[in-house]
C-alpha cells in the first residue's frame, strides 16, 4: 500500500512534465520559422479557393 501510493503520484507528474518540456521547445522553434511562411501559404490558399 505504501509503495503503490508514491508510484501512482510519481507517474502522472513525470509523464506530464516530460510532454510539456518536449512539446514546448519544438513548437516555439517551428512557430518562429513557420510564422512568416504559414500566413503567406494560408492567404494564397484562401484566395485561390
Amino acid at each position: 500500500m505504501a509503495g503503490e501510493k508514491p508510484e501512482e503520484k510519481h507517474k502522472p507528474p513525470s509523464g506530464g512534465t516530460r510532454y510539456v518540456h518536449v512539446k514546448a521547445p519544438p513548437k516555439r522553434d517551428r512557430t518562429r520559422t513557420d510564422e512568416p511562411k504559414e500566413p503567406t501559404v494560408l492567404f494564397t490558399d484562401w484566395a485561390s479557393i
